[in-house]
């Protein structure tokens, strides 16, 4: 006689390779939104360090975990160093937000002069705004719409320690706006540091696309935004191991 057959329901992690005792922090992982063969790679690496007795015990595999973390995500040793700061990417990704709030870090914090110029003469109101945060903080304010008024820029503001540069919200999509961009930010002789601001709120597949095109300006370091609006932030170790 034909007996039915009952399917047997596999553990999470269970496809990777995994046993049953890293099923749950598995499950952690991905629901954090940290793709599936970065999560399988570093489990596969903890049943090779951690005994059998350790991996029974959650709070060990927890605390494996979190040192894995804590090394292998790479922060920035000095986020503030060079005088020529240029904040950007696409739209939407709060690097407005990320100006001003850098701003006060280096007045405050720091001690440091600061001026802030936008080269955002696309979207409206953009530069505006950027007025009213350099008039509440107090600091010179200017637009730069061409390459040559760097020049202007640089006689004039000669006695400040650190320029912060608001970029308009690009896509890149087209060369023509990379090769705008790579002609309005400060020249690299200026001692720039570009930093590509990016929403933990994106889709995994679209910031990679944009951050690759990205990628044909160059940028030193990556700042993550919207921390506390999200409840899955798997995209910082996504991002960085892409």
């Amino acid at each position: 006689q034909n007996i039915p057959q009952i399917p047997m329901t596999m553990h999470p992690g269970a496809e990777q390779g995994l046993p049953f005792e890293l099923s749950q922090m598995y499950q952690r992982m991905t629901s954090q939104g940290v793709q599936v063969p970065l999560v399988s790679g570093m489990l596969k690496r903890a049943v090779k360090e951690m005994d059998a007795e350790s991996l029974r015990k959650p709070a060990m595999v927890d605390a494996w975990m979190v040192r894995q973390i804590l090394n292998s995500v790479d922060v920035a040793k000095n986020p503030i160093q060079g005088r020529y700061h240029v904040f950007m990417g696409c739209t939407g990704q709060g690097k407005t937000t990320t100006l001003v709030k850098f701003a006060s870090h280096l007045l405050l914090k720091e001690k440091k002069t600061i001026a802030i110029i936008s080269l955002d003469t696309i979207k409206v109101g953009a530069a505006d705004q950027l007025r009213i945060y350099a008039q509440i903080l107090n600091v010179p304010f200017a637009i730069v719409r061409s390459r040559e008024e760097w020049n202007v820029a640089q006689a004039k503001l000669g006695h400040i320690n650190h320029i912060l540069v608001d970029c308009p919200g690009f896509n890149l999509r087209t060369m023509e706006e990379v090769e705008w961009l790579k002609e309005m930010i400060p020249p690299a002789e200026m001692d720039r540091r570009l930093h590509y601001v990016q929403s933990v709120l994106a889709r995994d597949e679209e910031t990679f696309d944009i951050a690759a095109r990205y990628q044909m300006i160059g940028f030193h370091d990556v700042i993550f935004t919207r921390l506390d609006e999200s409840s899955r932030q798997g995209l910082i170790l996504n991002f960085q191991d892409k």
